[in-house]
């Protein structure tokens, strides 16, 4: 009887694989997976939650809108302010912004607001700033 050819299998996210060196093949903070075992460069490396991103072949770009950390976004909303993240690549730039006619900001921390009165849509002809050389 002749013999089949021989089925090698191959976990692409073993440390075997990677050199010994837990986590080298999707980095240290990615999930592995390797669904085929007989297929090269299929593997997955996923973000861990709650930050979000695949990739089939190599290490995911992991992003995180940090305002929708409940933690987060309760900073901001729990004084009235808006949480916003203009960068979700970059850990710890989200900021509470104060809603109009307020104006601030504050990175990762409830922003002072302050609302210059005379600036409001109707205030401007009777208005007088308490600093004479600021009047409207």
């Amino acid at each position: 009887a002749a013999a089949g050819a021989a089925r090698c299998e191959l976990d692409e996210c073993t440390e075997e694989f990677a050199g010994a060196v837990p986590g080298a093949v999707c980095g240290a903070e990615q999930q592995c997976r390797d669904a085929a075992l007989t297929t090269v460069g299929d593997f997955v490396c996923s973000c861990v939650a709650p930050e979000v991103g695949t990739m089939t072949g190599a290490a995911a770009e992991c992003t995180l809108d940090e305002c929708k950390v409940a933690e987060n976004a309760a900073t901001c909303t729990g004084t009235g302010q808006v949480c916003q993240d203009a960068n979700i690549r970059v850990k710890s730039t989200w900021e509470c912004v104060c809603p109009p006619p307020s104006v601030g900001t504050a990175v990762g921390a409830a922003a002072v607001c302050l609302t210059d009165e005379c600036g409001v849509a109707g205030n401007a002809a009777v208005c007088m700033n308490a600093v004479p050389e600021q009047d409207c």
